[in-house]
C-alpha cells in the first residue's frame, strides 16, 4: 500500500504536478512546458522524478511527418525544373536546347526527361517543341504535404524533394493519487538551497530541506581539448618549422599543370584516369606563360609525344600535395629566389571508396629543399631528423621509383614491432627544375600523414582518426598520456 506521507515533493515538482491535476487528462510535454514555462529538458528530469514516485503516467507516440528538402523549398519558391521549362514554351511554343540550357542549366536535363515521359513536348534537330499542355501535379504537392497519400508521397522523395521523418512526443497525465500527495504536501516544501535570505529571515527553523547524499561522487567534468589527430597535424607542423622550414599553401582546386605536367607525369599516366582523380567541371584554367612551353618542351622530349595543352588546363581536386612544391618552384622563378626549405601540410582528393584503410580525403605532408650543394645523402639525413623529432629512432631507406625523382628511395620506420611505409622521397629530375630556370638541387618527399598516425597511435581504422564517438576520444588520449607521446 502506498505510504502517502513518506512522499515529498519540490517547489518544482508541485508546480507541475498541480497542472497535471488540473487538466487530469493526457497532456504533451511540449503543451506543458509552454504551460509551466520551464525547458522540455528541465520538465523532462522533473516528470521523470514524478514517474519514480508513481504520481503520473507517460505516453510515447511515434508519428511519421514529411518536410521539404532544401531542393522542394527552392522548387516550391521557383517552380520544378518541368515546371519552368512548360512555362517557357507556353509563350514561345519552341525552344533551341541551347538557349533553354542557359536558362536552366543542369536542371534541362531532369525537365526533358519528365515532360517527355509525359508526353508533353518532343525533340527534333535540338529544339524543344511543346506538343501538350498540361499542369504538373507534382508543382501543387509540395504546398499540400499534410493532404497527400503515401504514394504521391513517396514519389516526391523518390525525386529528393521531401524527406520523411519519425518524431517522437511524450504526453504526460497525473494517476487519481497525486492530488492526494499534493495535499500532503502543502506548507511542506522541501528547500534545495540554503540562500542568505532563508538565513537571515529566520525560514530555516521551520523549513524542510532535500536530502543530500554527502557520499556521492561528483559529476566527472572533461575540460575541451583538440581532436587528438589535429593535435597530431599540429605537433608535425611545429616540428618541421623549428626545424627551419617555412610553411607554404595552395587551393584544394589545382590545373593538371601544375599536378600532372610540371611534375613530368604524363598526359596518359593512369593516374590521370577518372577512377584516380576527381574532375571538376569548372572553366579551365589558366596556364602561366613564362613556363608552360618549357614543360611542353620537356613532355615531348621526355615522352615522345605531343602535349596537349587543353589537358593541363582542365581543373581537379588536387591528388597531390607536390602540385603545391611546383607551385612554391614557379613562384621561385617569379621572385629569382635559388634556395628554400618549405613544407605544405594540407588534404588531398582520390576517389577511393572508403574502408578501413582508404578515404577520398586525407592528409599529405610534403617537403622541399632547394640548396647549394644539397645531396641525397642530405635529403636522407633531414628525413631522419624528422622521424626522430616526432619520437621514431628507427628509420630505413628502401629504392624505388617516382615519375619526379631520381634517385628515389620509400620510408620505412619501426613503431612497435612493424616497419611501416610512410613516405617517398627523391632528388627532384632535371625535368622538373629545369623549366623553372632552377639550378641547385633540389630534394623532395611526401609523406602520408593518416598512416603515420595510424601507427603511431596503434589505430587500425583510419575513420577513427575522425571518430565523435566521445568514449573512444578519451580511451585514445589515456593510451597516448600512458605512452607518454605528447600531442
Amino acid at each position: 500500500m502506498l505510504q502517502l506521507e513518506k512522499i515529498d515533493l519540490s517547489s518544482s515538482e508541485i508546480e507541475v504536478l498541480e497542472v497535471l491535476v488540473r487538466k487530469s487528462e493526457f497532456i504533451s510535454i511540449k503543451d506543458l512546458a509552454e504551460i509551466v514555462n520551464k525547458p522540455i529538458s528541465s520538465l523532462e528530469s522533473i516528470i521523470s522524478l514524478l514517474k519514480s514516485k508513481n504520481l503520473v503516467e507517460i505516453k510515447e507516440h511515434k508519428k511519421v511527418e514529411y518536410k521539404l528538402t532544401r531542393t522542394g523549398l527552392d522548387a516550391l519558391k521557383n517552380g520544378l525544373p518541368e515546371t519552368r521549362l512548360l512555362l517557357i514554351l507556353k509563350n514561345n511554343k519552341k525552344i533551341s536546347i541551347e538557349n533553354a540550357r542557359k536558362i536552366l542549366g543542369e536542371d534541362l536535363d531532369i525537365a526533358i526527361g519528365f515532360l517527355i515521359k509525359k508526353g508533353y513536348i518532343r525533340i527534333e534537330n535540338e529544339v524543344i517543341e511543346l506538343i501538350k499542355e498540361g499542369e504538373i501535379s507534382e508543382q501543387s504537392w509540395l504546398s499540400k504535404l499534410d493532404n497527400l497519400d503515401e504514394e504521391k508521397l513517396e514519389v516526391l522523395m523518390r525525386r529528393g524533394l521531401i524527406e520523411r521523418k519519425i518524431i517522437s512526443e511524450k504526453t504526460v497525465k497525473a494517476l487519481p493519487v497525486a492530488e492526494k500527495v499534493l495535499e500532503e504536501n502543502k506548507g511542506k516544501v522541501e528547500i534545495g538551497a540554503l540562500t542568505y535570505e532563508i538565513m537571515v529571515s529566520g525560514k530555516w527553523r521551520n523549513a524542510k530541506f532535500k536530502r543530500y547524499n554527502v557520499e556521492a561522487s561528483p559529476p566527472r567534468i572533461y575540460g575541451g581539448k583538440k581532436n587528438f589527430f589535429r593535435e597530431f597535424l599540429d605537433f608535425l607542423r611545429e616540428t618541421l618549422i623549428e626545424l627551419g622550414f617555412e610553411e607554404v599553401e595552395s587551393a584544394f582546386t589545382e590545373t593538371e599543370f601544375f599536378n600532372f605536367d610540371c611534375l613530368f607525369q604524363a598526359q596518359d599516366h593512369p593516374a590521370r584516369e577518372i577512377h584516380d582523380t576527381f574532375w571538376l567541371d569548372l572553366e579551365a584554367g589558366k596556364l602561366p606563360e613564362k613556363i608552360w612551353g618549357k614543360v611542353m618542351e620537356v613532355h615531348e622530349r621526355g615522352w615522345n609525344y605531343k602535349w596537349n595543352p587543353e589537358i593541363s588546363r582542365r581543373i581537379v581536386l588536387r591528388t597531390q600535395t607536390t602540385a603545391t612544391t611546383a607551385r612554391t618552384l614557379y613562384r621561385m622563378m617569379m621572385e629569382k629566389k635559388q634556395e628554400i626549405k618549405s613544407f605544405t601540410l594540407d588534404k588531398v582528393f582520390r576517389p577511393d571508396t572508403i574502408d578501413q584503410t582508404h578515404l577520398p580525403e586525407f592528409h599529405q605532408l610534403d617537403g622541399l629543399i632547394v640548396q647549394r650543394n644539397f645531396n641525397f645523402r642530405d635529403l636522407l639525413s633531414i628525413l631522419k631528423e624528422v622521424m626522430y623529432r616526432i619520437g621514431i629512432y628507427e628509420v630505413k631507406f628502401k629504392p624505388a621509383y617516382f615519375p619526379f625523382t631520381e634517385p628515389s628511395v620509400e620510408v620505412y620506420v619501426k613503431i612497435g614491432n612493424r616497419w611501416v611505409e610512410t613516405a617517398g622521397a627523391g632528388l627532384l629530375r632535371e625535368e622538373v627544375i629545369k623549366p623553372f630556370e632552377i639550378k641547385n638541387v633540389a630534394g623532395a618527399w611526401g609523406m602520408g600523414v593518416e598512416r603515420l598516425a595510424m601507427a603511431f597511435m596503434g589505430i587500425n581504422d583510419i575513420r577513427d582518426l575522425y571518430s565523435k564517438d566521445i568514449e573512444f576520444l578519451r580511451r585514445i588520449r589515456k593510451v597516448l598520456n600512458n605512452a607518454n607521446i605528447k600531442v
